[in-house]
């Protein structure tokens, strides 16, 4: 059966095998139906938003067709979505201003929105990860044992890796095999530098014998004759494996992108190749191509950024440098004239606008370098 209500013209109708109740608001084009069996009322908007509340728990829900977010709020002011391409979990606690995000490989993260700290627990070591947002150090801790360490900032810069026991007492663990051997350091060393400035002699064997962390200090006395590549995460237990494992240094936080897709956001994604490659992009055009057309694979959404300028928002620069497969981002204009005149850096325009500092609500995302 149906029916209009004359003074809204809000049109009714009646199942009565179901007794589902349906109504349509043609002003607002929103379709609403209850489940008097349930009580649970639903929802749709004509961009196919999706919503629904059940009494009997509190709980609202939310599904946007266009993203493939999967949204739900409870009664005390929680809050949870599902992205559905990387497999990530958000939930939000409103009376504790925590924010938590789950990937799809077990690890968790948690955000206190008040101080913009950040937390990571790795399900494959158990270590647990926190990071100075104003720093962008990062701290681990065991909880088996109660030790805690900095996780390298500088690879090779100690030849252990220095930790504090739960007892304030100093300890030494053995550090990973991350440093290049003398000879390799040595060639790098003997093409890369060249004549030292100062003497004007070659450089010595003797004096080739160097660590990472050597490395990548005589980068920044050498920035035009040693080149780098770059990495950008945002998840702890990434960032401490890279320092530890892989021989990166941390350069902190690079920019700030929301941490939720907000309304007419973009995901800066990152794919990766077989061979090594990076890619970032908020082009779904451009990462669509890198999928179907050059067998890359999707990492992750490293956060979202605004497409268009904003109160708080700096525009966020991507250069591509084809002879060493590398990707930089800056916000800041001379950085981004440097690397265009000096370091062989192509322009690829603006990814998108971001914060430059971390503010509570936003998710930090670090930049980590190694000598190539």
């Amino acid at each position: 059966m149906k029916q209009a209500d004359p003074a809204t013209s809000v049109a009714s109708s009646f199942g009565p095998a179901t007794g589902i109740t349906c109504a349509v608001d043609p002003t607002t084009g929103v379709t609403y139906a209850v489940d008097p069996t349930t009580g649970v009322s639903y929802a749709v908007d004509p961009m196919g938003g999706v919503y629904s509340h059940d009494p009997s728990t509190g709980m609202t829900y939310a599904a946007d067709h266009t993203t493939g977010m999967v949204y739900a709020a409870d009664l005390l002011g929680g809050f949870y979505s599902t992205e559905q391409v990387s497999g990530t979990t958000f939930a939000a606690d409103a009376s504790t201003g925590m924010l938590y995000v789950a990937d799809a490989t077990g690890g968790v993260y948690a955000t206190d929105l008040t101080t913009g700290a950040s937390y990571a627990a790795d399900p494959s070591t158990g270590y647990v990860y926190s990071a100075d947002t104003v720093t962008g150090t990062v701290y681990g801790a065991d909880p088996d044992t109660g030790a805690v360490w900095q996780v390298a900032v500088m690879p090779g810069d100690r030849p252990t890796a220095a930790a504090v026991d739960a007892g304030g007492e100093t300890v030494a663990r053995e550090p990973k095999a991350f440093e290049p051997s003398g000879t390799s350091a040595q060639k790098l060393l003997r093409s890369r530098l060249g004549e030292h400035p100062a003497v004007g002699s070659r450089v010595r064997e003797e004096d080739a014998n160097v660590s990472a962390g050597g490395m990548a200090k005589l980068a920044e006395l050498y920035p035009h004759r040693v080149e780098k590549s770059h990495f950008y995460t945002t998840s702890l237990i990434e960032l401490a494996t890279k320092l530890t494992d892989q021989g990166y240094q941390n350069d902190g936080i690079a920019f700030s992108g929301f941490a939720l897709p907000i309304s007419g956001a973009l995901p800066l994604v990152r794919l990766s190749h077989s061979d090594g490659r990076f890619l970032y992009t908020s082009s779904q055009v451009e990462a669509y191509a890198a999928l179907a057309q050059k067998r890359y694979v999707f990492d992750l959404i490293l956060c979202y950024v605004a497409p268009a300028a904003g109160p708080g928002l700096t525009s966020l620069y991507r250069l591509e440098s084809v002879a060493h497969n590398d990707t930089l981002f800056t916000t800041l204009l001379l950085e981004l004239q440097k690397a265009v005149d000096q370091d062989g850096y192509m322009a690829q325009g603006i990814a998108g606008r971001v914060l430059g500092t971390v503010v509570p609500g936003v998710v930090p995302v670090y930049c980590l370098s190694k000598v190539v």
